[in-house]
């Protein structure tokens, strides 16, 4: 499906994320904890809108700000799981154990070697920063500055950790294969909009819920072929 329909794919992922979201949010607002289901479908919206951005050439240098950086990182994080459960909750959202959970998952994955230049990111770091930027949407400028790491390298840190996170986290986000289940994604087709038009490129707006049921007609039919 992914080698014969990739943008219907991933609009049909993306738009049943944001149903999945909208029934998350209110759980997570009342607690202030991120189930798995809600980290998987955030870590969807996120890949859907990275925008591809060009690369400068790399410099070997690297700003007072950095140097010294991964004892400054492993310091905060060890003081953060020193701290106590409800500092840890509240800055990443969710417990210490779905934390060393998901790093099992994706450790694998999202792992870096050292080069002759510097020390790899750790993996723990890695997805830290990840979780902080799904659970609060700072800024990179803002993470850069809490956790020490130049913008650029966070730019490429949280895409390709979402991507390990939808990996491992496939079975909490499905592609509705029941009638009531697009019919649920229809009730809240003025999100759905948004998301479609970002995850397609379109400028223009869908209009009415005709257009928008359309489409899922469409591509209902289309998945039915497989």
């Amino acid at each position: 499906m992914r080698i014969l329909f990739p943008y219907v794919a991933c609009a049909l992922s993306y738009m049943s994320v944001a149903c999945v979201l909208i029934n998350s949010i209110e759980a997570t607002s009342v607690c202030g904890i991120m189930s798995l289901q809600t980290v998987a479908a955030a870590a969807y919206l996120v890949i859907a809108l990275n925008r591809k951005k060009k690369r400068r050439k790399p410099r070997w240098w690297r700003r007072q700000l950095y140097v010294g950086g991964q004892e400054a990182q492993n310091d905060f994080l060890n003081k953060l799981i020193a701290d106590d459960q409800a500092l840890f909750r509240n800055f990443t959202r969710m417990s210490q154990e779905d934390f060393e959970y998901l790093l099992e998952k994706i450790s694998p994955i999202i792992r870096k070697s050292d080069t002759n230049f510097r020390e790899a990111i750790p993996t723990r770091i890695r997805l830290l920063v990840t979780l902080r930027y799904l659970a609060t949407g700072d800024s990179y400028a803002s993470l850069m500055y809490l956790f020490r790491i130049s913008v650029p390298s966070i730019s490429r840190i949280i895409p390709e950790v979402c991507k390990a996170l939808i990996d491992v986290l496939h079975d909490f986000v499905r592609i509705p294969d029941t009638e009531d289940g697009w019919k649920k994604i229809l009730k809240y087709s003025g999100i759905t909009h948004t998301v479609l038009e970002r995850v397609m490129g379109n400028t223009s707006s869908c209009k009415t819920q005709k257009t928008v049921a359309a489409y899922f007609i469409i591509t209902k039919e289309l998945l039915a072929l497989f």
